[in-house]
């Protein structure tokens, strides 16, 4: 993640004692602010939130717990995020479409 936001121009780090999922991306101001959010949607969908091939619930489990790591970065990043869905209900959706969830909160992805 941090190397993508880099490629994109941002000044993106991991301070020491930061934690787990942390980053920061410097100083980001306000009229480049939709360029920034836009930067981190790309770096999440296509750096971050790569494919990934669940073939146990060993997988899927860890698939949930890198999400939900996201979703927490999200969030200290300062996105409003809403609650990430239980495990139970992420099993449950991928166990009848094939695929994972993605819960990006609102404004955080491209639509």
């Amino acid at each position: 993640m941090v190397a993508c936001l880099r490629d994109a121009g941002w000044d993106a780090s991991i301070p020491p004692g930061t934690p787990a999922g942390g980053l920061s991306s410097g100083h980001v101001p306000p009229e480049q602010d939709d360029q920034y959010r836009e930067d981190v949607d790309y770096c999440l969908r296509v750096k971050v939130g790569e494919w990934v091939e669940i073939r146990d619930e060993q997988d899927l489990r860890a698939r949930y717990d890198a999400l939900g790591a996201q979703f927490s970065c999200l969030g200290a990043a300062g996105f409003d995020v809403p609650e990430p869905p239980s495990y139970e209900t992420f099993r449950d959706a991928f166990n009848s479409t094939g695929t994972t969830l993605s819960y990006y909160p609102p404004g955080c992805t491209a639509g």
